[in-house]
């Protein structure tokens, strides 16, 4: 499909697209959000999905610190299965709550994550972005989407995966076209040499 339509980019039966918005308010059935080594949701997309799905997800997670970077933690959805989330990953990528993560810790956590969204039988999720939060983090979405679609497109062609649909949900709309672009780029470059 086109990526200017909204509808997402095909890699065999899974599709991916970026949005600008809340992660919690996708409609999928997982969601993926960076975490720490201790599993403390106190900032950011972490405290307000600690608010809004309950506490019990956070000391869910710390419950197993410490946790290994690269690593993939999977967490009820607490009330947010109201809205048909079944599923909470944490792929850990920072040391601490509002470290900064780098690049080969993203790859390894999002391949984890999709590794225990298969064996969950999950068929869509959606990952918030892995971008600061703050200072220059508009600017390089980009940078920080690029590690993500290329452990996905690299997940995909390697597996007969179940996932449907993946979802990118960056935090402002001017970073959707930079973040399609990354996964046009690498649909032209991975996947047409196996189609």
């Amino acid at each position: 499909m086109d990526e200017a339509s909204g509808h997402g980019v095909r890699f065999g039966r899974t599709t991916i697209v970026a949005v600008a918005g809340d992660l919690l308010d996708q409609p999928v059935q997982a969601l993926v959000l960076g975490g720490n080594r201790r599993g403390i949701m106190g900032a950011g997309i972490g405290m307000v999905l600690r608010t809004t799905a309950g506490a019990d997800i956070e000391r869910e997670v710390m419950a197993q610190a410490p946790l290994a970077l690269g690593a993939a933690v999977m967490t009820g959805a607490g009330r947010l299965a109201d809205r048909g989330v079944e599923v909470i990953f944490h792929a850990i990528v920072s040391e601490h709550l509002g470290s900064p993560s780098a690049a080969p810790v993203v790859r390894r956590a999002v391949l984890s994550t999709l590794q225990a969204a298969e064996t969950r039988r999950v068929r869509s999720l959606a990952i918030a972005s892995f971008a600061p939060a703050s200072g220059d983090g508009r600017t390089r979405a980009a940078e920080f989407a690029e590690p993500v679609v290329d452990e996905i497109v690299a997940h995909l062609r390697r597996s007969a995966s179940r996932i449907e649909r993946i979802v990118l949900v960056e935090r402002y709309s001017d970073d959707v076209p930079a973040t399609m672009a990354v996964i046009a780029r690498a649909r032209q470059r991975s996947w047409a040499k196996s189609a």
